[in-house]
Protein backbone atom coordinates (compact mmCIF):
# COMPACT_ATOMS: atom_id res chain seq x y z
CA UNK A 1 0.00 0.00 0.00
CA UNK A 2 1.41 3.52 -1.23
CA UNK A 3 3.35 5.60 2.04
CA UNK A 4 2.66 3.10 4.71
CA UNK A 5 4.60 2.34 7.40
CA UNK A 6 5.22 -1.42 7.80
CA UNK A 7 7.38 -3.13 11.30
CA UNK A 8 9.69 -5.91 10.72
CA UNK A 9 10.59 -8.75 13.13
CA UNK A 10 13.00 -11.69 12.15
CA UNK A 11 14.23 -14.42 13.74
CA UNK A 12 16.22 -17.28 12.07
CA UNK A 13 15.15 -21.32 12.25
CA UNK A 14 17.33 -24.08 10.81
CA UNK A 15 17.89 -27.96 12.02
CA UNK A 16 19.50 -26.61 15.37
CA UNK A 17 16.73 -24.88 16.77
CA UNK A 18 15.41 -20.78 16.62
CA UNK A 19 17.02 -17.54 17.29
CA UNK A 20 15.42 -14.77 19.59
CA UNK A 21 13.50 -12.75 17.61
CA UNK A 22 15.34 -9.43 16.32
CA UNK A 23 14.41 -5.71 17.50
CA UNK A 24 12.12 -4.03 15.46
CA UNK A 25 12.81 -2.22 11.99
CA UNK A 26 10.32 0.25 10.40
CA UNK A 27 9.93 1.37 6.84
CA UNK A 28 7.39 3.41 4.67
CA UNK A 29 6.68 2.37 1.76
CA UNK A 30 6.91 4.89 -1.24
CA UNK A 31 4.14 7.20 -1.74
CA UNK A 32 3.12 6.87 -5.84
CA UNK A 33 2.18 10.04 -6.40
CA UNK A 34 4.60 10.91 -9.66
CA UNK A 35 3.05 11.01 -12.76
CA UNK A 36 3.16 7.30 -14.72
CA UNK A 37 5.02 7.16 -18.41
CA UNK A 38 2.06 6.32 -21.04
CA UNK A 39 2.33 4.78 -24.27
CA UNK A 40 4.84 1.79 -23.81
CA UNK A 41 5.26 0.80 -26.99
CA UNK A 42 8.14 -2.29 -27.93
CA UNK A 43 9.62 -2.62 -30.89
CA UNK A 44 11.23 -6.21 -32.19
CA UNK A 45 14.22 -5.15 -33.52
CA UNK A 46 16.30 -7.46 -35.77
CA UNK A 47 19.17 -8.66 -33.85
CA UNK A 48 17.31 -10.17 -31.47
CA UNK A 49 16.54 -7.57 -29.26
CA UNK A 50 13.47 -5.57 -27.95
CA UNK A 51 13.26 -1.37 -28.39
CA UNK A 52 11.10 -0.29 -25.44
CA UNK A 53 9.82 3.39 -25.25
CA UNK A 54 7.50 5.41 -23.56
CA UNK A 55 5.94 8.56 -23.23
CA UNK A 56 7.43 10.36 -19.85
CA UNK A 57 4.74 11.36 -17.62
CA UNK A 58 7.37 14.32 -16.19
CA UNK A 59 10.55 15.48 -16.86
CA UNK A 60 13.82 14.72 -14.96
CA UNK A 61 12.83 11.36 -13.43
CA UNK A 62 14.30 8.12 -13.30
CA UNK A 63 12.96 5.41 -14.75
CA UNK A 64 12.43 1.86 -13.88
CA UNK A 65 11.82 -0.87 -16.51
CA UNK A 66 10.20 -4.54 -15.50
CA UNK A 67 9.53 -7.37 -17.64
CA UNK A 68 7.10 -10.65 -17.09
CA UNK A 69 8.38 -13.62 -19.72
CA UNK A 70 5.29 -15.56 -20.75
CA UNK A 71 4.27 -17.91 -18.08
CA UNK A 72 5.65 -15.71 -14.82
CA UNK A 73 3.31 -14.79 -12.54
CA UNK A 74 5.04 -10.76 -11.64
CA UNK A 75 7.32 -8.75 -13.60
CA UNK A 76 11.29 -8.99 -12.75
CA UNK A 77 13.37 -6.07 -13.04
CA UNK A 78 15.18 -5.28 -15.81
CA UNK A 79 17.17 -2.07 -16.18
CA UNK A 80 17.07 1.37 -15.49
CA UNK A 81 17.40 4.61 -17.20
CA UNK A 82 18.05 8.43 -15.98
CA UNK A 83 16.12 11.50 -16.81
CA UNK A 84 15.45 12.74 -20.44
CA UNK A 85 15.36 9.31 -21.59
CA UNK A 86 12.64 7.76 -22.99
CA UNK A 87 13.93 4.08 -24.44
CA UNK A 88 15.39 1.35 -23.55
CA UNK A 89 17.03 -1.48 -25.50
CA UNK A 90 16.55 -5.23 -23.87
CA UNK A 91 19.30 -7.59 -25.97
CA UNK A 92 17.44 -10.44 -23.62
CA UNK A 93 14.55 -10.94 -26.57
CA UNK A 94 16.04 -14.50 -28.18
CA UNK A 95 13.09 -16.95 -28.31
CA UNK A 96 11.22 -14.86 -25.62
CA UNK A 97 7.68 -13.42 -25.31
CA UNK A 98 7.39 -10.53 -22.70
CA UNK A 99 4.85 -7.93 -21.53
CA UNK A 100 7.22 -5.02 -20.44
CA UNK A 101 6.40 -2.62 -17.42
CA UNK A 102 7.96 1.06 -16.69
CA UNK A 103 7.47 3.31 -13.54
CA UNK A 104 8.94 6.78 -12.57
CA UNK A 105 11.33 7.31 -9.64
CA UNK A 106 13.54 10.11 -8.19
CA UNK A 107 16.32 10.33 -6.96
CA UNK A 108 17.21 9.34 -4.66
CA UNK A 109 13.76 7.23 -4.61
CA UNK A 110 11.37 8.79 -1.92
CA UNK A 111 8.68 8.85 -4.66
CA UNK A 112 7.22 6.57 -7.45
CA UNK A 113 4.74 6.47 -9.90
CA UNK A 114 2.33 3.51 -10.95
CA UNK A 115 3.43 0.86 -13.05
CA UNK A 116 2.51 0.89 -17.40
CA UNK A 117 2.42 -1.96 -18.94
CA UNK A 118 3.22 -2.83 -22.87
CA UNK A 119 1.06 -5.44 -24.68
CA UNK A 120 3.18 -8.63 -25.64
CA UNK A 121 5.74 -9.09 -27.79
CA UNK A 122 7.78 -11.61 -29.21
CA UNK A 123 10.41 -11.00 -32.03
CA UNK A 124 9.80 -12.20 -35.72
CA UNK A 125 9.27 -16.00 -36.03
CA UNK A 126 8.24 -16.70 -32.16
CA UNK A 127 5.96 -19.79 -31.41
CA UNK A 128 3.30 -18.70 -29.58
CA UNK A 129 2.39 -22.62 -29.18
CA UNK A 130 -1.26 -21.89 -30.71
CA UNK A 131 -1.98 -24.67 -33.15
CA UNK A 132 -3.15 -23.95 -36.85
CA UNK A 133 -6.86 -25.44 -37.32
CA UNK A 134 -7.92 -25.74 -41.10
CA UNK A 135 -11.91 -25.63 -41.17
CA UNK A 136 -13.60 -26.76 -44.33
CA UNK A 137 -14.66 -24.15 -46.98
CA UNK A 138 -17.59 -25.02 -49.04
CA UNK A 139 -17.82 -23.00 -52.10
CA UNK A 140 -21.04 -22.68 -54.23
CA UNK A 141 -21.68 -21.96 -57.92
CA UNK A 142 -23.52 -19.28 -58.71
Amino acid sequence: EPASEYTYWLRAVNDTGTSPTSPSAAGTTLSRTLPAPTDVAVTPLENETFLVCWVPGAAGLHTVIARRDLGEAVPGYAGTVGPGENCWTDGFAYLHAFEYWVKHTDSPPTDESEWARSVWVAPPGYDWGYEQIYLPVVVRGH
